[in-house]
């Protein structure tokens, strides 16, 4: 079982102080081979915190060079932009001066047979899937029958289902 590194903080914290407290603490202790003194474990426990506290600042430290390249990233981009649309507005997209800034116009990845045939698909495939567009389905307006008859119909109330006669208010 694999134990967090908060944990065995704690566990050796707790091992040191106790083994220094304690005379029933072992003088020796026989691991793998090799004995160990009482000050040798409590050496080798406080390296370990003293390591994991290391690790724990350098990762705050590196936390924070990164929240700090991602702001001046984010600055520097809004800047690049703000020039390149400069260049641009003033010089022109070929221009040699907006070329030398390193900013290209972006080339167009689609020819225009490639565009018309994607539209000729999307239309095919609407018709036979039967979609059409918001505006379309706008136009579109349902149709009420006429009724077969102009004589106002009675409102009848609907038989009993149990036999009993239906409760009639009093005064009606």
């Amino acid at each position: 079982m694999k134990t967090s590194k908060a944990s065995n903080q704690a566990r050796d914290t707790q091992v040191i102080a106790a083994s220094r407290r304690t005379s029933r603490a072992p003088r020796r202790s026989r691991s793998v081979g090799s004995t160990y003194k009482a000050k040798e474990i409590q050496s080798l426990l406080q390296s370990r915190i003293d390591a994991a506290s290391a690790t724990a600042t350098s990762r705050a430290a590196w936390a924070t060079a990164v929240a700090t390249e991602q702001e001046k990233t984010t600055e520097c981009e809004s800047v690049l932009l703000a020039l390149k649309s400069h260049l641009l507005t003033t010089y022109g997209a070929k221009s040699q001066i907006v070329a030398d800034f390193g900013f290209t116009p972006k080339q167009r990845q689609t020819t225009a047979e490639t565009t018309a045939l994607a539209v000729e698909k999307r239309e095919a495939t609407r018709a036979a899937r039967g979609t059409i567009g918001k505006k379309a389905k706008l136009k579109i307006k349902g149709v009420v029958a006429p009724a077969t008859s102009s004589a106002p119909q009675a409102v009848t109330a609907p038989p009993p289902t149990n036999g009993a006669t239906p409760a009639v208010p009093s005064g009606h």
